[in-house]
């Protein structure tokens, strides 16, 4: 490789790495495809239409994998912050696997959902501090998408529009800090 090269970083990373995680463009293509489904189905010629009416097991089976890309999204987003700044604006603790493995507790998971998103953007303004920097997490998108979420059946169909902001600003924010 030649010395004035500017492709790579001294740390061999890419010099304009990817800005959000896999994860994260994962989730935005399964929500994609929730989507533009439906309109695909209804405008594409009787064969393929037939095809897809058929494919019952499409939408469950998108509808699951985003749940598990986000809950694992959400383990990956706490397991990025050291752990020293893993707490959340109230001062709480908060372990990558505790904060998804906490909302699955029947009634308790509607609390819980406040304090793992929100108490991430917390974390993160922790560890920013802890830089001596003033990045801001985005904590209110993060009240509105757990709103937005726990509301019935509203959850479903809203919930992943603004659940995707959420992760994209998240990934932002730490990818500003690691540097």
């Amino acid at each position: 490789m030649n010395p004035t090269d500017n492709s790579l970083r001294s740390a061999g990373r890419p010099a304009h790495p990817r800005r959000v995680t896999t994860l994260t463009l994962l989730y935005g293509g399964i929500i994609l495809v929730q989507v533009v489904r439906p309109a695909v189905s209804a405008l594409a010629p009787a064969p393929l239409r037939q095809a897809l009416d058929a494919a019952t097991w499409i939408p469950g089976s998108l509808f699951v994998a985003g749940i598990i890309v986000g809950l694992t999204w959400l383990y990956k987003a706490w397991a990025r912050v050291p752990a020293p700044a893993r707490q959340t604006y109230d001062g709480r603790h908060v372990e990558p696997g505790d904060a998804v493995v906490k909302l699955f507790i029947p009634l308790y998971g509607y609390y819980w959902i406040f304090v793992a998103n929100v108490g991430l953007c917390g974390a993160i303004e922790n560890h920013a501090r802890r830089q001596y920097l003033a990045r801001r997490a985005p904590s209110t998108l993060a009240m509105v998408a757990c709103i937005v979420q726990v509301i019935p059946y509203v959850g479903l169909v809203l919930g992943p529009l603004f659940w995707l902001p959420f992760m994209i600003k998240v990934d932002l924010a730490q990818r500003e800090l690691e540097g």
